[in-house]
């Protein structure tokens, strides 16, 4: 009981009593404040940082905290260093407001230790000298006379951005120039930006008069920016009939009165000109059969979302209409249907001159289609062979390469190579079906200098690699996985990710270090995505394996080849650089707060995305901020997006602003509890009993590991991403339970049933690999742990075999597993417990769910 009273106190004495007394008085603090999450934080790195100090508190000063700082520089990471800061301030900040000192000696926002931040001089040197010497001249100036910080480094910016390319002396520029400046900047720049540029030149320029270095500022006073005489806010073109016209120009002058973009504007315009271009009937007599009816027309040939964008824009010029009294309602619909099964995508959209042609083509576009191939691959091969056989009398089967080739030689004025590749490739294919079919003996399409009758070893390099040795073996390793069934796709791209690496090396494969291949690979990844790097690494990996087991080399080199390599993204750490630095600094010091508490990277990367959102734009201090402009910002925001969305934009920003004023830095937050809308709670989509027999049913037929995991879904209650990263160690079979790891890194037990006990024993009986995850990959040559999305594939593909209503996705499982415990008459709180709900409101969403007894006892009754 004393150990559960008491966690809030320092573990171990300090060296300094008094120190260990103001600590825990600090601590005892937080707990009255309930700030559970921020005590053991603070606790445990005051206790470090004040284990070896006998001097109090009081006496130390900024030195000495970064001295501290230099000394653990080598042993801890930035993060941690910067955590220490945080716990120092919030406890001197404590102290401060008790009346116990003075002043904190921690730097509002942290240094690294020993770093002087020169912002009054120049970061890069410029092509004139002189420049650069009373630039920084200037800068110092402003500096000497108290300007801040931010203030200094916006003159020194914009100023570097100035003269970076400039050769010549900033005395000897004349208003002429700067005018031609601004007119060749006012393509690129915002005119707000250029008069920014002009403020700061012409500050630069007076320091320069006062200081005698010239006589005369050649910055204009006024600069009269050149104005566009194009009207942009009217239409471009004559619409057949004259009443439409006036109203759409009328439509888009009201937009532009209302301050809306150009860019809107002119997509607005743009939009509907196009719409109403073909149109004499007047707008106000077009009904919805008319909307429909040139919507399906449109379907063909636009993609869904320019087909949405399109109707959008409609959908507010008659608002508008309506608004003003020229129409009563509305003809286009709130929202469109979505394009049904019925749209035959895969048949040609135009009749070919030989019927059999016809024939043929669309049996190969609707294989297509029953194996699954999407629907932009099948609109690819449906447009290229139209227009290939839309004025061809002869039969596909009568053709020749010679045929082929002549075809090919007279489109090449007008396609470029790789457009022509692309026919030929679509041929290829449907004569490589034709062939399939018995419909010919030998496709007439040429494959890289040779015919597709012949033998297609993909499974060969395509060139020659600079050592023969490599060359051979790797076109063994290549057969290997041919053999071992790998599809022709995965052996190609293996082919095309060694064909590349191998061809850099002159020496044997045998003979290259990691250090080699890690340099390689540091230099390759210089540009490229992540996912390309660890798919190329990979490869080669496999590569390795197949040369140990074959007894080639002992031991494989890849095992440091990743080693040095730095993340790409810190995602607690703001990505761009915002216009006050302050607000930079303040916005990465509240992520940081939140990736000490555990929160997971996509809640914190989704804060971040938001706050950079929000203050992208803005000079003024986070704390300046005042409700009235907050909210005038929101209420342009809404505008067009999902209440879902404006409501988690908001909650970042509550989130931070309720983060500062926990921390003292602010009285109260600016944004109000209020303006949060009211979202109605969703009911879960959860299986009813005769949906999991048709689930159990399908999966009978499935392999033993996809089963399992059915079955453990079903009865435990997890998560996907809790079953991603489970280990077969921490399922005990006996007593039929499972340790997992949930949201914020919480460990907690999970049950699950005798059946699913019984798969998970005959799946692990078949396991021979090592691999400690519970669910590992069937393909490669190393057993892997089994990813989240190739789960999410596994059970979809058994609710569509199913025959479900709706997608079958993972979290329909533990849905299913709550409404069914509910039913069955379990409390609330065991319910929680068993899926790991820190609030018990999150799992009261089941309580609204209807339950089965209730129904059959009304059409008991009632019929």
């Amino acid at each position: 009981m004393e150990k559960a009273r008491n966690d809030w106190e320092l573990k171990t004495l300090l060296p300094n009593d008094e120190n260990h007394k103001i600590i825990n008085e600090f601590l005892l603090n937080l707990k009255k404040e309930n700030k559970e999450k921020r005590i053991k934080f603070s606790r445990k790195l005051l206790q470090s940082f004040f284990k070896d100090k006998e001097d109090t508190y009081s006496s130390l000063t900024s030195d000495d905290i970064q001295q501290w700082l230099s000394c653990r520089k080598v042993s801890l990471k930035e993060v941690t260093i910067s955590s220490y800061l945080s716990a120092l301030r919030i406890f001197y900040r404590y102290c401060v407001d008790k009346g116990y000192m003075e002043k904190s000696p921690v730097p509002y926002f942290g240094k690294k230790a020993g770093d002087i931040d020169k912002y009054w001089e120049l970061k890069i040197s410029l092509p004139n000298e002189e420049n650069q010497k009373v630039i920084n001249e200037f800068l110092v100036s402003l500096k000497s006379l108290e300007s801040e910080k931010i203030t200094i480094s916006y003159f020194r910016k914009r100023l570097q951005s100035f003269f970076k390319e400039r050769k010549v002396s900033y005395s000897s520029l004349t208003a002429t120039d700067i005018k031609l400046w601004v007119t060749a900047s006012q393509k690129k720049l915002k005119k707000t930006t250029i008069s920014t540029y002009l403020s700061v030149l012409r500050v630069f320029y007076e320091f320069c008069v006062n200081k005698g270095y010239m006589n005369i500022s050649p910055i204009p006073e006024k600069v009269i920016f050149k104005v566009k005489s194009e009207k942009y806010w009217e239409l471009k073109t004559q619409l057949p009939n004259a009443e439409n016209q006036k109203v759409v120009n009328e439509y888009l002058f009201s937009l532009h009165s209302l301050n809306r973009k150009e860019e809107t504007i002119s997509t607005c315009r743009k939009q509907l000109q196009f719409i109403f271009k073909e149109s004499k009937v007047p707008y106000s007599s077009l009904t919805s059969d008319d909307i429909l009816q040139w919507v399906t027309k449109r379907q063909e040939v636009m993609k869904e979302s320019s087909l949405t964008n399109y109707l959008r824009s409609l959908r507010d010029f008659y608002r508008f209409c309506i608004d003003k009294g020229y129409i009563d309602t509305s003809p286009v619909p709130e929202k469109m249907k979505k394009r049904t099964s019925t749209d035959t995508y895969w048949k040609l959209k135009v009749s070919l001159i030989n019927e059999e042609n016809q024939k043929v083509v669309n049996e190969f576009l609707y294989s297509l289609k029953r194996g699954n191939r999407d629907k932009d691959t099948i609109i690819y091969y449906r447009k290229r062979l139209q227009f290939f056989f839309k004025e061809r009398k002869d039969s596909f089967s009568s053709l020749t390469t010679d045929d082929i080739e002549k075809w090919s030689i007279k489109h090449q004025k007008n396609m470029k190579k790789t457009s022509i590749s692309k026919y030929v490739s679509a041929l290829r294919t449907f004569y490589n079906f034709c062939v399939e079919r018995k419909y010919i003996d030998k496709s007439p399409v040429p494959y890289r200098g040779r015919l597709v009758g012949e033998e297609d070893k993909y499974w060969e390099l395509r060139k020659d690699l600079p050592n023969k040795e490599n060359q051979k073996i790797i076109n063994e390793y290549l057969l290997s996985e041919k053999n071992r069934n790998m599809t022709k796709f995965t052996v190609i791209f293996y082919r095309k990710q060694l064909q590349l690496i191998f061809k850099d090396f002159e020496k044997s494969f045998k003979c290259l270090t990691s250090e080699e291949l890690r340099l390689w690979v540091t230099k390759y990844q210089v540009g490229k995505k992540r996912r390309t790097i660890y798919l190329l690494v990979r490869c080669l990996y496999y590569f390795y394996d197949f040369c140990v087991d074959e007894g080639y080399i002992i031991t494989s080199p890849m095992q440091n080849v990743l080693k040095g390599r730095r993340r790409v993204e810190r995602h607690w750490e703001v990505q761009i650089d915002l216009p006050n630095k302050k607000n930079q600094d303040a916005i990465n010091e509240y992520l940081l707060s939140l990736k000490v508490m555990n929160y997971s990277w996509k809640t914190i990367k989704g804060y971040r995305l938001s706050l950079q959102h929000f203050f992208g734009n803005r000079m003024e201090l986070f704390a300046d901020i005042t409700s009235e402009i907050i909210l005038d910002y929101l209420h342009i925001y809404a505008e067009g997006r999902k209440e879902t969305t404006f409501s988690q934009y908001l909650n970042a920003l509550k989130s931070f602003y309720d983060f500062y004023v926990d921390e003292g830095y602010l009285e109260k937050s600016p944004i109000k509890s209020r303006w949060f809308p009211r979202i109605p709670i969703s009911v879960p989509k959860y299986l009813g009993k005769d949906e999991v027999v048709k689930v159990r049913q399908v999966s009978e037929k499935d392999l033993l590991r996809n089963r399992a995991l059915l079955e453990f879904l079903l009865s435990s209650g997890c998560r996907i991403g809790e079953v991603h990263k489970l280990n077969w160690a921490d399922v005990d079979l006996e007593n039929r339970t499972a340790i997992v790891i949930g949201k914020g890194s919480k460990i907690r037990t999970v049950h699950f049933t005798e059946r699913s006990s019984m798969l998970l024993e005959r799946y692990l009986e078949t396991r021979k690999d090592q691999n400690p995850a519970l669910f590992v990959t069937i393909n490669g040559r190393k057993p892997r742990r089994l990813s989240i999305n190739r789960m999410q594939v596994v059970l979809g593909k058994m609710g569509e075999r199913a025959n479900l209503m709706g997608t079958l996705f993972p979290h329909r499982f533990r849905h299913t597993f709550a409404t069914d415990l509910l039913e069955k008459g379990a409390e609330l709180s065991f319910i929680s417990d068993e899926l790991g709900h820190n609030n018990l409101k999150t799992t009261k969403v089941y309580a609204n769910l209807p339950k089965r007894k209730i129904i059959s006892m009304y059409r008991k009754y009632m019929g």
